[in-house]
């Protein structure tokens, strides 16, 4: 195959991975505590004291404290609604 067919062959390939549609991330069905502290943009400290206080549901996998993405998103829900001015 001369060279100008194999460039042909290799511009064609590429744009196809282009076009191509991005796969989806997985979605993370547990979150460590410093994940779980990053996705509601507060402190280590400050989560731990939410599993203290029971106001966080987390799990143990093993030896390893795991909090859910479902326990975070009832936390969310069940924040008190400021009303907005």
């Amino acid at each position: 195959m001369e060279l100008a067919t194999q460039l042909g062959h290799l511009s064609d390939a590429l744009d196809s991975v282009r076009r191509a549609e991005p796969s989806p991330a997985p979605v993370a069905l547990v979150l460590t505590p410093e994940q779980a502290a990053r996705a509601l943009a507060i402190s280590r400290t400050a989560l731990y004291g939410l599993l203290r206080a029971n106001v966080l549901e987390s799990v143990k996998i093993g030896g390893c404290r795991r909090i859910t993405a479902a326990a975070l998103k009832q936390y969310l829900a069940d924040l008190p609604h400021q009303p907005q001015d």
